[in-house]
């Protein structure tokens, strides 16, 4: 009752203007004049004019160098937004936008926000303080660009109707924030604060003069390509007037996130549910290090002007084109019967002279042909083969993306001899993913109703050209190619196993490697740090530990019971997960998957302190375990126990033996693997 009465206090009293700072505005980045602020027009669903922004900013693997700061609480990116009714789903492109607070915000009659770029050091140490300690992966970052925006005693639309409505002096009601965007060239991420927020809604979004029901706010970001979107919990639900008292780096009333890959990730230090999670592979389009060949349809078939050419040009815009090995490289190939060289891998230096090397692709015109297709693939996998057997670039990643109007005809003559048909477009095609190659296609869909299917693609990469999402998809692609597993020794490049998630097609950023020896559980640990400094399994999921299991009972011999990561060898009642030196142990959180067998774990038991993976019905703590404080069994594995579930019992960590399944991190944008 009383925070009802307080709260009640703040909206009613006119002398108020921020209740329950979460953030004070003394905290805040420098704002307003005195910080050198632009003042976006007084209006009501009005913006700011298109602002050229000095430093490119990454957001949702999309490049920008322009945004508009919008009245009704968004930065947007192609186009101003005036809507004032926040869709609560997914967006079209004309919405791409990052939205502390999208709602009905008018300051015609009062409020403020303003805006600027900054390169000053004490600005952006502030940033790196703040995504430092959201992401410890990023520990000692230097931001080189900012962008701050703050919105300042904002009133909602309808306010100065309601202002002498029963003498609660609607105009008072207000709410303060500001957004941060900063970059180091290469990440992007993006701050917000919340100070006070004691309004959601607008009269014309069917709130009342208090600025609450109808529609309310929300935040989060869109990537304006119908499907993807973040958003922050309570958005568009009444509970949103209480976002300056949440927050997901542990201070209320600040958010910290990651926006420059394909999803948006918030940083870990949540106030709500702490748990470890599955690690993820990266992608920065700047920093991707693939082979890529084109391999496209120039024929008759494709009008002058009507490929794919366009996406090609989005997707390479963005990436670091030259022969470095950190960098990508483009070749493109163009076939109608025949086949034309455009360029060869070694050729771009730019992201721009590789784009525009698409854009002014030849025209070949006249027919095609399952030749040509097959002359295009053969081209495409000897620029692969040299750099794969020459040069400093043995290890890239290669992709080859084929545009085609042509059946491959490989639908059900794979590997088969065919006087018809050259074998060269099924076996060629199955050369090279063999050897790792991805291969992604785009099926030109035209308006005669005839399918020409292409079925050489790799699992998850066919698409057509009349995808709406095509560019997105071509990008997500590329990702995946760019997330693999390093290779192994002796470069081996089977060695090392994807973990996959459930649907099959998204690398998750995790590699594992069973080995076929048992061994004691230390021998076990240092057996992996051995094998490429990797270390014990982790288990982050349901879906991890039934992959690893499936993985341990499918090899033959099986390899159970299996050691994993998870122990309490210090005897101090925590459980943590293995890394090798010089990283740190991670402690094991209240909310993580679990799948202890029944008397499991143990706990202040030395002797069984490491952790077995064992087999039972399948349930999380099962009554009477883990064990705590028993220093014999401090180790976990994982064993049968029925012929259905396999389960966590603890175990010596000296003496008994099970089989190892050692785990690294996948290669990827920001994990160069050389």
């Amino acid at each position: 009752m009383l925070f009802r009465f307080l709260y009640a206090l703040c909206v009613f009293s006119a002398t108020v203007s921020s209740c329950f700072a979460a953030v004070p505005l003394s905290q805040f980045f420098p704002y307003g004049s005195g910080a050198g602020d632009v003042f976006v027009p007084r209006s009501d669903d009005g913006s700011s004019p298109q602002v050229a922004i000095s430093t490119p900013f990454y957001f949702f693997n999309f490049t920008h160098t322009n945004l508009w700061v919008n009245v009704n609480g968004a930065i947007s990116f192609n186009a101003q937004i005036s809507t004032f009714t926040p869709i609560c789903g997914p967006v079209t492109a004309a919405y791409r936008m990052i939205s502390p607070y999208w709602c009905d915000i008018d300051i015609r009659y009062g409020g403020s926000i303003s805006y600027r770029q900054s390169t000053d050091p004490a600005v952006l140490q502030k940033a790196s303080a703040e995504v430092s300690n959201a992401f410890p992966e990023f520990n000692g970052i230097q931001l080189t660009w900012a962008f701050v925006a703050t919105y300042t005693d904002v009133p909602f639309f309808g306010s100065d109707s309601c202002a002498n409505t029963n003498n609660n002096n609607a105009m008072n009601i207000t709410d303060n924030f500001q957004v941060i965007l900063a970059t180091d060239q290469l990440h992007s991420f993006v701050i917000y604060y919340y100070n006070s927020i004691q309004w959601t809604t607008g009269t014309a979004t069917g709130g009342n003069c208090l600025g609450l029901g109808g529609t309310p706010a929300k935040a989060g970001f869109d990537a304006g390509d119908g499907h993807s979107y973040y958003v922050i919990p309570g958005s568009c639900l009444s509970d949103i007037i209480n976002i300056a008292s949440k927050s997901n780096v542990g201070s209320p009333g600040k958010f910290v996130f990651r926006v420059d890959s394909a999803n948006i990730v918030s940083a870990d230090n949540s106030t709500g549910s702490h748990k470890n999670q599955p690690r993820q592979c990266s992608c920065t389009p700047k920093k991707m290090w693939l082979d890529i060949v084109l391999v496209l349809d120039s024929s008759e078939g494709v009008a002058q002007g009507s490929g794919i050419n366009n996406a090609l040009f989005d997707i390479i815009v963005p990436l670091t084109v030259n022969q470095d090995p950190t960098s990508s490289r483009i070749g493109i190939v163009a076939f109608n019967a025949t086949t034309t060289i455009v360029t060869d891998l070694n050729v771009y230096n730019s992201n721009m002279d590789a784009a525009m090397g698409v854009m002014n692709m030849p025209y070949l015109g006249g027919p095609n042909s399952p030749t040509g297709l097959a002359q295009g693939l053969e081209e495409a996998k000897r620029m692969l083969l040299n750099a794969r057997t020459s040069g400093n670039r043995k290890r890239n990643p290669q992709v080859v993306i084929l545009a085609s109007t042509v059946a491959d005809g490989c639908l059900t003559k794979e590997n088969q001899k065919d006087s018809s048909l050259p074998e060269s477009v099924c076996v060629i095609a199955n050369d090279m993913k063999e050897n790792g190659v991805t291969i992604i296609t785009v099926k030109y869909n035209f308006g005669d109703g005839l399918a020409y299917p292409l079925t050489i693609s790799s699992p998850c990469s066919a698409f057509n050209n009349s995808n709406v999402d095509l560019e997105k998809d071509l990008g997500n692609s590329l990702c995946n190619a760019n997330c693999f597993c390093p290779w192994g020794v002796d470069n081996n490049m089977q060695m090392w196993k994807m973990v996959k998630d459930p649907s099959g097609c998204r690398n998750t950023g995790e590699c594992v490697y069973p080995l076929f020896t048992p061994a004691s559980r230390l021998a076990a640990e240092l057996t992996c740090q051995r094998t490429q400094n990797s270390y014990l399994a982790d288990v982050f999921s349901g879906d991890k530990h039934t992959f690893l299991t499936a993985l341990a009972t499918g090899s033959n011999p099986p390899a159970i019971p299996y050691w994993i990561g998870l122990n309490d060898q210090t005897n101090s009642l925590n459980y943590t997960w293995t890394r090798p030196p010089p990283q740190s142990d991670v402690p094991a959180q209240q909310d993580d998957f679990t799948t202890w067998a029944p008397g499991f774990p143990l706990y202040n038991n030395a002797d069984q302190a490491c952790v077995l993976a064992q087999q039972d019905d399948f349930t999380t703590w099962a009554p009477g375990f883990p064990l705590y404080n028993n220093a014999d069994q401090a180790c976990v594995l994982v064993d049968k126990f029925t012929s259905f579930a396999y389960k966590w019992k603890n175990a010596a960590c000296f003496g008994p033996v099970a089989y190892p399944i050692c785990q690294i991190n996948a290669c990827d944008t920001d994990n160069f693997c050389s």
